[in-house]
């Protein structure tokens, strides 16, 4: 495809299968003027399994002198002004993760989990708005309901299944 350089970045969430190979693509790709947008991080005494992914995503920035950006909430950066290419950051504000904490319980004593705190990326390509969920959870798309509309294209949780899903917040975007 003859791509050697990167202008932006956005790790949804620190799962081996999200970030497994970051720091082998900033070692051979132009990230010189790149920047990263990570996850805000949850509070680990609330939720101790995931601290160790978060360190791991840290340390690959540090290695490569790269300091990443926790994107505000709601917030949009504009890629190009000429294409009206845009992105928009949610579930980074970290009081939501508050609820997040109490719906999510169980669910955190058995399994090693990032994915209720990834972020959510909808990027505008001239009218067109693609939506990347990394690997949300219910209690996510409950907070995010107010805030998306309809998407043209949508990259779904890898791990969505009935059980999970807010249908509200399916049917509306």
């Amino acid at each position: 495809m003859g791509i050697t350089k990167f202008d932006y970045g956005v790790i949804t969430h620190p799962h081996d299968d999200h970030i497994g190979n970051l720091a082998n693509f900033i070692a051979n790709f132009d990230v010189s003027e790149c920047t990263f947008y990570i996850p805000a991080t949850p509070d680990f005494t609330k939720v101790p399994d995931v601290e160790a992914g978060y360190t791991a995503m840290y340390a690959v920035f540090e290695n490569a002198n790269i300091t990443p950006v926790v994107p505000v909430n709601n917030s949009t950066v504009t890629v190009d002004s000429l294409s009206k290419t845009s992105m928009r950051f949610l579930n980074t504000d970290t009081t939501w993760f508050e609820d997040y904490y109490d719906e999510l319980g169980e669910y955190y004593t058995t399994t090693v989990n990032a994915n209720a705190f990834s972020v959510v990326t909808e990027i505008t390509f001239e009218n067109v708005k693609y939506l990347s969920t990394g690997d949300i959870e219910k209690c996510v798309e409950d907070k995010l309901v107010s805030y998306l509309g309809k998407q043209d294209i949508i990259d779904p949780p890898h791990h969505f299944t009935n059980k999970h899903g807010n249908w509200q917040f399916w049917n509306n975007i």
